[in-house]
């Protein structure tokens, strides 16, 4: 009976284990116990990091050289899949897909190394007006135009403020926080604890009935900075000083003025009422009315040309148009999409930036919640119908198949934005203003993936390329061109050979562009260029 009795309390007691519930609870003690461990080894190595540089009295030069040796071996952690996006050789931390490198080299070190540059930049630019005959004697041209500049992917300044952020498995993510910059992130956000926290704060879910946006996370709140050096900080800064140069009476944020925007979002949520698209309109009204209704020159880079065209396009009336844009100044515009967009959603690696690998996961995962990336997957006609863009296995993805791509590779957010915003491209987007097309070429660009596994998508096993700027085939980079097909204002494309997608901020020859419309009254004239 009492063997009975003991064999029937192990067979109950078996039981009692083996419950999912029980079985459940012994999983999250275990879960709980690594996530302590893993707190405390961090902690650990916060302590020993925060020792190293501020126990020695050269905290800032030790920071710095922290930074330095970061950047160096990030392009190192680079090179395997920079030789599949380059096409071999070493990745150049001066050309940088669509995120200012340059501009983060400078934030990363806390150093002033591109002052030169800029400097040089800058009287570049004043020796093309000095040609053009525009520095007068007393400094100033006898008529100008207002300017606005709008900038690309990741180019704006966006701020943040935290008020009691939900409690999440990352530990070091503040819960309150006065308003800050967050975009683009300061030097601890290399670290990989503060970056998990950046890329969750920025992440968002999308609502497709209301076409609207919210922050994944409860208690954060991201805005875009509207100060005049948030929009024009990472990309405009030598073009605004040149400006300047030209014309001392210039006023910033009344004759030359940026246009920010939330560079997350997509076309819907830009178009929304008092959204970017409604402050875009504003200020360019502002700038016309305060220049004595001179019609304004609208200048952008990269994402910056497909979000003013289809602001342009789609935003305003032809009368509007007429009454306010004097001629836009697009360069590098991507609008027809870029395979990296592709690459990035896929891996989280981000083209030629030399982000290391171990923060590509919490970086990819913020990107696939964003509507703009998957806006900038790839479009005809940089593919025709039938073309494989993207083959993983035996399985191939052609230019309808990116949302079944995107949802195999577990992206099913960025799989429905792609699909809303996949017909926003190409010539629809045509602003029907007088447009200048600028673009490089002559660099081998991403076209074509190939992949092992779809379990395997850290890095390609094979792409084929096609020429572009380095980050954007030419046949995207001319759709603009072919604007002129599909509009009845004038458009001008500008094909510079050797050119790299951000290098066109930095040539010089820009100037001989730029200053004409601004400072001379007569219509555009082609053939100067």
């Amino acid at each position: 009976m009492l063997r009975l009795h003991a064999l029937a309390r192990a067979r109950e007691q078996h039981s009692t284990l083996s419950h999912p519930a029980i079985r459940h609870a012994q999983r999250a003690a275990i879960a709980t116990m690594l996530h302590a461990l893993t707190c405390i080894l961090l902690l650990v190595a916060f302590a020993t990091a925060h020792a190293r540089l501020v126990g020695t009295g050269a905290a800032s030069a030790r920071a710095q050289e922290d930074a330095r040796w970061w950047w160096d071996d990030a392009v190192k952690r680079s090179n395997a899949l920079g030789d599949i996006v380059t096409g071999g050789g070493e990745l150049s931390t001066r050309s940088n897909g669509l995120l200012n490198v340059d501009a983060m080299n400078a934030l990363l070190t806390g150093s002033e190394a591109s002052h030169s540059e800029s400097t040089h930049m800058r009287d570049s630019l004043l020796e093309q007006a000095s040609k053009l005959g525009l520095l007068k004697k007393e400094g100033a041209p006898v008529f100008a135009r207002p300017v606005a500049f709008v900038t690309g992917l990741m180019g704006g300044r966006l701020m943040e403020s935290v008020n009691n952020r939900e409690r999440t498995t990352n530990p070091f993510c503040r819960r309150n926080v006065d308003t800050e910059l967050v975009w683009p992130p300061p030097p601890n956000m290399t670290i990989l604890w503060h970056f998990t926290c950046l890329c969750a704060n920025l992440q968002l879910v999308y609502d497709e009935g209301s076409g609207t946006y919210r922050p994944k996370v409860s208690g954060v709140n991201v805005s875009v900075d509207e100060s005049f050096g948030g929009a024009i900080d990472l990309a405009w800064k030598d073009w605004v000083n040149a400006l300047e140069s030209v014309n001392p009476a210039f006023v910033r944020g009344r004759d030359i003025v940026g246009l920010p925007y939330d560079w997350r979002l997509g076309p819907d949520a830009w178009s929304a009422p008092d959204g970017d698209f409604d402050r875009t309109k504003a200020a360019i009204e502002a700038a016309v009315a305060a220049n004595d209704g001179r019609k304004i020159v609208v200048v952008s880079i990269s994402m910056g040309g497909p979000y003013f065209a289809a602001f342009a396009s789609r935003h305003v009336s032809q009368q509007w148009r007429d009454k306010h844009i004097h001629a836009f100044l697009s360069l590098s515009g991507v609008f027809s999409g870029s395979s990296l967009a592709i690459l990035h959603l896929l891996t989280g690696a981000f083209g030629q930036t030399p982000l290391p690998s171990y923060l590509f996961k919490p970086f990819m995962e913020m990107s696939r919640s964003l509507g703009s990336i998957p806006w900038l997957v790839p479009t005809a006609p940089t593919f025709s119908a039938d073309e494989a863009i993207v083959t993983v296995k035996d399985k191939t993805y052609k230019l309808d198949d990116m949302g079944s791509l995107f949802r195999d590779a577990g992206a099913t957010q960025a799989a429905l934005l792609w699909s809303k915003y996949k017909d926003v491209s190409g010539l629809s987007l045509a602003p029907n203003v007088t447009t200048i097309c600028v673009s490089g070429y002559n660099h081998s660009t991403l076209a074509t993936l190939t992949f092992s596994s779809m379990k395997k998508l850290k890095t390609p096993s094979g792409a084929t390329f096609v020429d572009g700027d380095g980050t954007v085939a030419s046949s995207s980079l001319r759709v603009c061109d072919s604007f002129a097909g599909v509009q009845r204002m004038p458009v001008y494309p500008v094909h510079v050979l050797n050119a790299t997608h951000s290098g066109l901020l930095g040539d010089k020859d820009m100037g001989k562009i730029l200053f004409p419309l601004v400072f001379q009254q007569q219509d555009v004239n082609v053939g100067q260029w």
